[in-house]
């Protein structure tokens, strides 16, 4: 990919597109992984897609409105979201379980000439 003073970049960052979220002693389920992709022909434009991996611990859970926080070390951030529906063991998850949550982030830049 050849950028040249001139050319405008479109940058669109999509992060959390997906969320994994189990209890840290389940088995895991598929391994975390990353994809690179480039346009070669045509407009050129690439395209990265990452999948990361975090050990926390949860800090607070309200099963009525499915909001959770998670600390996760090692600068202890806590991490709140809106736990969705199809997280279907969201009661069998109380405050102080350790857990794994897999998370996506993507990054999309293209290139068009002035």
């Amino acid at each position: 990919m050849n950028i040249k003073k001139g050319d405008t970049l479109n940058v669109e960052i999509a992060q959390e597109l997906a969320v994994y979220l189990k209890l840290a002693d389940q088995p895991a389920v598929g391994s975390a992984a990353t994809l690179f992709t480039v346009q070669p022909k045509g407009k050129p434009a690439m395209n990265r897609v990452q999948v990361n991996e975090l050990n926390g611990t949860i800090t607070k859970l309200n099963y009525a409105t499915r909001v959770m926080s998670i600390v996760v070390p090692p600068k202890m951030d806590t991490m709140t979201f809106i736990a969705d529906t199809s997280l279907h063991d969201l009661h069998g998850m109380k405050p102080g379980d350790h857990v794994v949550m897999r998370y996506t982030q993507g990054v999309v830049v293209s290139i068009a000439n002035k």
